[in-house]
């Protein structure tokens, strides 16, 4: 029986490339509280994007405290009490084999917004 090399195992996974037809986009927010511990505080901002660049966009509209603000203002989010860090992301996903629901491949952008 071959012996199993991690190192080598860990290179082919690193190197594996998600082919681009499978990608897609979502724009999170995410709560921290104030030790920056994840908290249970997110919201979903915007999915369903196919191209980077206009996931981008929504991205950095969302990235204005006074844009995210009135979002959440208006869909009725209320920010829990605990949450004393907010960070948007912008996550390149995967969708999930038979459901309807998504996983993060990786984060792509993180910026901090003050609320």
């Amino acid at each position: 029986m071959e012996e199993l090399n991690v190192n080598e195992l860990v290179n082919e996974i690193e190197d594996f490339e998600l082919p681009e037809n499978l990608a897609g986009y979502e724009v999170w927010l995410l709560g921290y509280d104030e030790d920056y511990l994840v908290d249970d505080f997110e919201v979903c901002l915007d999915t369903g994007y196919t191209e980077l660049e206009e996931a981008r966009k929504c991205f950095n509209y969302f990235s204005d405290p006074e844009n995210l603000r009135e979002f959440l203002q208006n869909k009725g989010v209320q920010i829990p009490t605990e949450t004393k860090h907010t960070n948007l992301m912008l996550e390149c996903v995967v969708e999930i084999p038979g459901t309807d629901l998504t996983e993060c491949w990786d984060i792509l952008n993180e910026v901090e917004v003050k609320l």
